[in-house]
């Protein structure tokens, strides 16, 4: 049996799954989302944040606040 891995290498596998899982996001949004974007007028996009936009914070603010702080709390942990 293998000693588990240090603390400070989980907390920098952890930032950097939340990071790319942040890069995942504005991937998908750059490739599924903004296309579509386009294609509305510009009272048809408002009127299409107007309705979601609370689907997204709920979505991504969760999400860079993770990142974010395993991001900071493993750097502190390394120096």
């Amino acid at each position: 049996m293998s000693a588990p891995p240090p603390r400070h290498r989980q907390l920098q596998t952890a930032s950097l799954v939340l990071v790319t899982v942040n890069a995942a996001v504005f991937v998908f949004l750059a490739v599924a989302i903004v296309p579509y974007w386009q294609s509305l007028s510009g009272d048809e996009t408002q009127t299409w944040f107007a309705d979601h936009f609370g689907r997204f914070s709920w979505m991504m603010v969760p999400v860079h606040l993770l990142a974010i702080a395993t991001t900071v709390t493993a750097f502190i942990v390394e120096r």
